[in-house]
C-alpha cells in the first residue's frame, strides 16, 4: 500500500473515531497514529520483502509494512 493511501485510510478512521462521542480516542493512541501517519515506510518495502520466504507455506504472508507498523506501535 502506498503511503498516501495509508495516510488517507488512517485519516478516515481517525475522523470517524473523533466523531464518536461515547468513547474518545486516548491521547497516546492519537500520538501513535500521527507518528505513523507522518512516517513513510515505502522505501523499506523491497528490503523487508526479501526477508520473507520465496515459497511460503500455509496462509499468505502479511504485508511487511503492516507488520513493521505493528511493531512500531507495540514499542511506542
Amino acid at each position: 500500500m502506498l503511503h498516501a493511501v495509508y495516510q488517507k485510510t488512517l485519516a478516515a478512521h481517525l475522523a470517524r473515531w473523533h466523531k464518536r462521542r461515547a468513547r474518545g480516542l486516548p491521547e497516546e493512541w492519537l500520538q501513535a497514529a500521527l507518528l505513523l501517519w507522518r512516517l513513510d515506510l515505502d522505501p523499506l518495502r523491497p528490503m523487508l520483502t526479501q526477508l520473507y520466504a520465496r515459497t511460503p507455506r500455509g496462509r499468505p504472508p502479511y504485508d511487511p509494512l503492516a507488520m513493521l507498523r505493528a511493531l512500531l506501535l507495540m514499542t511506542a
